[in-house]
């Protein structure tokens, strides 16, 4: 159980892969995770670190995206960025980092009535809607950098949530798919494992 892992001085960090089984609640569930294990940043004490602009362990996909931006020198302070989802794993977690980055953040989700309105107005463009193709060339301005968050798999094979065929021509960056933010992902959740461990053993 995880309260087992929690108190286990031989585990150092907890990871919940979702979406889970059956009718568990994930809810009730990363409640149990124990916060200085919690590397992905779920249970609700590291939620909110993170909405308090303090963030301890962030969902690494989410962070993913923002390092992505500033390893590129992609402005961000006083940007306008559109974060298109708002799952608890990339949406969320990647608006409030952007936030503390200084961005003007618009989150816009399936109940949003002009998603294309909100992405048009951005210089920045994240999406993760587990959607294949959901943004197109359209709705963006000529320019803007654009984070595709998604990965679906797909008869053709694994793609994202962004139609690069007609995003890219107006973009003036794209992160593939495959090969975008995968590896900077299991880079940083990896570090977030080493950290969680060295402070567990420091204490």
């Amino acid at each position: 159980t995880l309260e087992r892992l929690g108190v286990d001085p031989r585990i150092h960090g907890v990871l919940l892969l979702t979406p889970l089984p059956g009718a568990l609640d994930e809810g009730h569930i990363v409640d149990h995770i124990v916060p200085a294990k919690d590397v992905e940043g779920m249970n609700p004490f590291n939620v909110g670190l993170l909405a308090d602009g303090r963030p301890r362990f962030v969902p690494s996909t989410a962070e993913a995206v923002v390092e992505l931006l500033k390893f590129h020198g992609v402005p961000l302070r006083g940007t306008r960025a559109a974060v298109i989802g708002r799952s608890t794993v990339i949406g969320r977690p990647a608006a409030y980092l952007l936030l503390k980055e200084d961005a003007t953040v618009t989150i816009a989700h399936r109940q949003t009535k002009d998603v294309r309105a909100i992405t048009k107005d951005a210089t920045v463009v994240v999406v993760g809607v587990g959607r294949p193709g959901f943004l197109r060339g359209d709705m963006i301005s000529p320019g803007a950098t654009v984070v595709d968050a998604g990965i679906n798999v797909t008869p053709k094979g694994i793609v994202g949530d962004v139609d690069a065929e007609s995003v890219s021509p107006i973009a003036a960056a794209l992160s593939p798919v495959p090969g975008g933010l995968g590896a900077v992902t299991t880079e940083l959740l990896l570090r977030n494992v080493l950290i969680a461990t060295e402070r567990q053993q420091r204490d």
